[in-house]
């Protein structure tokens, strides 16, 4: 019997790289890209391209090192990196048929998302952005929205130079537009227990299920619940919520006072009121202790709980500054 060493992580993807060059041959162009994304994390991946062509898809390696690690064959991952890249070349064209990168053919389509300040110090040198409160404000352009989610571009420096424009021009287009495509949302946290309860446990007996989501629903609608989530419709990048005046206004009267903001993930807030029943430091520590164990890292915020008192001030002002007033 002959065990053949398997190659360490860096050995696999020159050999990923490698294959998918002499597979496809001189007319495609392979190379290598490590892909920063939101919190530090960084991603080994593969461009293929062909002349002239602008929108090329990043495909990921780490997961075709697990299938190698488990037996796959290199020439049976080079097939399906290729093959990954062959599958969209369809939606590629019409995207870039459809989607020219000119400030003012997509300036209705800029959208503005809040990220960690901290964490992304090497990723904000990349970027236009604006500080608030402990996090930034960045911006993407959606180039598309349907079942399969959300696809956007990442609006960096160079793309604020070609168009010649501000970081207030910028943040101004991006406000109106997110409010416009990515409207708030505000449920219970029972509401959404409920859901998700229902999801597993919808192969269940009916008598049963019945029984439990009566349970988590037991309470009268006109008792406030102690936790709400916001978000936006689409549940993505739903922390830039904390810019939304008029909602959180009205939520703030609706509590019937000052309430507590725990930036629960890049994705979603929640929202606390009777502020005076809860401590900040409890509820700082059970943010830091979700953000450590349940927060996928890339998708973490803060570990700071905010006051809405505190997150209105500093919103007014940035308000004022960028002449959204």
């Amino acid at each position: 019997m002959y065990f053949f060493e398997r190659l360490t992580y860096e050995q696999f993807l020159d050999a990923v790289l490698a294959s998918t060059e002499k597979k496809l041959g001189e007319s495609y162009f392979v190379e290598s890209k490590q892909i920063r994304k939101n919190n530090g994390t960084v991603y080994d991946g593969i461009v293929i391209s062909q002349k002239d062509e602008e929108i090329m898809p990043n495909i990921y390696l780490s997961e075709y090192y697990d299938q190698y690690l488990a037996g796959k064959k290199m020439e049976q991952i080079t097939d399906e990196i290729i093959a990954a890249y062959e599958d969209t070349y369809e939606e590629r064209k019409e995207l870039g048929e459809a989607f020219e990168f000119k400030y003012p053919q997509i300036k209705k389509q800029l959208v503005f998302r809040v990220i960690s300040c901290m964490r992304n110090v090497e990723l904000l040198k990349e970027m236009p952005y604006i500080p608030f409160l402990d996090c930034a404000i960045t911006f993407q352009c959606i180039a598309k929205i349907d079942d399969k989610g959300l696809g956007t571009v990442r609006i960096t420096n160079e793309h604020l130079k070609d168009w010649n424009i501000t970081v207030s021009e910028l943040f101004q287009a991006a406000y109106e537009n997110t409010k416009r495509i990515m409207p708030a949302t505000i449920r219970t946290m029972e509401e959404i227990l409920a859901d998700l309860l229902g999801q597993e446990i919808a192969a269940s007996d009916e008598a049963d299920k019945d029984d439990i989501l009566q349970l988590i629903l037991a309470n009268p609608k006109e008792n406030k619940a102690s936790m709400y989530v916001m978000t936006n419709e689409l549940g993505i990048n739903g922390a830039g919520c904390l810019l939304y005046q008029e909602e959180l206004d009205a939520f703030e009267k609706w509590a019937g006072g000052d309430f507590y903001i725990l930036p629960s993930s890049i994705h979603e807030l929640i929202l606390v009121p009777n502020a005076d029943d809860f401590s900040i430091s409890s509820l700082e520590e059970m943010v830091k202790d979700i953000n450590d164990t349940k927060v996928p890292v890339e998708e973490v915020l803060s570990d700071q709980v905010y006051l809405y008192s505190q997150v209105k001030k500093e919103r007014n002002q940035l308000m004022q500054e960028y002449c959204l007033t």
